[in-house]
This record gives structure tokens, C-alpha cells and sequence, in this order.
């Protein structure tokens, strides 16, 4: 897959210098993330939970995106935009110990697990204009790991008992590639917001055991210079 994303890249470049008259602009864009697992590790875990009385719920993780790219506008209704940006991603699950015991609930056991992965993204999306401003957008993207890290609290009584960051980069996938869709507005002053769906394709496991993938939700206000 990444072998394709490249040679698209170098296609997309050999076009532009070709058609040299199109005209190209640079903008930064920024928003926020809401991010999450989904497969059969995610499905796993709240059987475990709910086997032994316990109840789990899937959070998405808050995190947020910041970058630049560069939009060539092939005609007026055509643009492409590849860029490069940051992005924090990851999961959330909060656990509780339940049962029937009078003493479990007085205890009022808690555990949080929050998930951080730190990429560098580059997303190269085509997008089509509709109506003065308002467009539709889809392409692929590809994404590094840089640091992942796993956040895990654990409270009694409301009293917190555990409470550290651990490194879990052994064991993932470096690179994840995704598909990416949504819809935007831009402005005439070059002030543009989109809202945008990224679909995992790549296995977080490194070995590929299990099918669990990134899913994030994104919001973002950009402006083009």
C-alpha cells in the first residue's frame, strides 16, 4: 500500500511540473481528533469484563491535528490537496467492577485506560466543488507512529490507587494507512473548515493477530495564503 501512495506522489508531482499554468496555493489547518479502536481486540475486552460482572464503555480519545498542505487547483470545480500534519490519536475505555456483593459495590472499583498515539500524517485528498465554496473530499493517507503511550488509573473509594504511563511502541504497526472522506467550505478570504472521517486499513498489532484499526473523527479551520 505504501509503495502505491509513493508512486501516486510522484505521479501527482511529474503532473504538476507538466501543467505548470495551475495554480497552487499553501495553507496551515488545525482541529480536533475524536479517536477510537474498532475490531475484535476492542470486542474482546468487554466479554472479559462482562464474563466476570464488570462493565466497560468505549470512549473516544480527545486529541487534535495541526499542519500545512498545499491545495493545486486543477480547475474550478477540482483541487488536489496533499499535506502533512501532526495528529494525536488512541482509545479510551473506563471499567467497573460490579457483583453482588454489597461489599464490591461499596468499594466503588474504577479503572481507566487511555491510549496515546502520536503520528505524523500525510493525506492526499481530491476534492470536488459543488457550489461556490462548498465541496466534497476523499483520498488516501498515510501515517508514521512516533510514540505511543498508554495511560492506566485505577480508583477505590474514589481514592486514586494506580496511577502511571507506560511506553507501548514494541508491538504496533509503524506505519497505518487509511481512507479519508468529508465535507468542507472555503471562503473567499482563503478561511476554510472541514469535517472528516479517517477509515484504518492496517492492523495495530505488528503481527497482525488481531483485526483492531483507527478510527477518527476530525474537525478543522484552516486558512489558504
Amino acid at each position: 500500500m505504501k509503495k502505491i501512495l509513493f508512486s501516486f506522489i510522484a505521479f501527482l508531482g511529474v503532473f504538476v511540473c507538466t501543467y505548470a499554468q495551475v495554480e497552487v496555493r499553501y495553507g496551515i489547518r488545525g482541529g480536533m481528533n475524536l479517536s477510537s479502536w474498532q475490531g475484535e481486540t476492542m470486542q474482546s475486552i468487554s466479554d472479559l469484563l462482562g464474563a466476570t460482572d464488570g462493565a466497560v464503555t468505549t470512549q473516544s480519545r480527545v486529541g487534535f491535528h495541526a499542519g500545512g498542505y498545499a491545495a493545486i487547483k486543477l480547475s474550478d470545480y477540482f483541487t488536489l490537496e496533499p499535506g502533512l500534519q501532526y495528529s494525536l490519536k488512541g482509545t479510551e475505555l473506563t471499567g467497573r467492577l460490579n457483583g453482588n456483593s454489597q461489599v464490591i459495590d461499596f468499594l466503588n472499583v474504577n479503572t481507566t485506560f487511555r491510549v496515546q498515539s502520536h503520528y505524523i500524517e500525510m493525506p492526499i485528498l481530491a476534492k470536488v466543488y459543488l457550489a461556490e465554496g462548498f465541496h466534497l473530499f476523499a483520498g488516501p493517507q498515510v501515517s508514521y507512529l512516533v510514540d505511543n503511550k498508554v495511560h492506566v488509573r485505577a480508583s477505590v473509594l474514589g481514592i486514586s490507587a494506580f496511577n502511571r504511563t507506560l511506553d507501548i511502541n514494541n508491538g504496533f504497526q509503524k506505519w497505518d494507512f487509511s481512507g479519508v472522506a468529508g465535507i468542507g467550505y472555503r471562503f473567499v478570504n482563503g478561511v476554510n473548515i472541514m469535517a472528516a472521517y479517517d477509515y484504518g486499513f492496517q492492523r495495530l498489532d505488528e503481527n497482525k493477530r488481531f483485526n483492531t484499526y483507527n478510527r477518527t473523527i476530525k474537525f478543522s479551520i484552516g486558512y489558504e495564503f
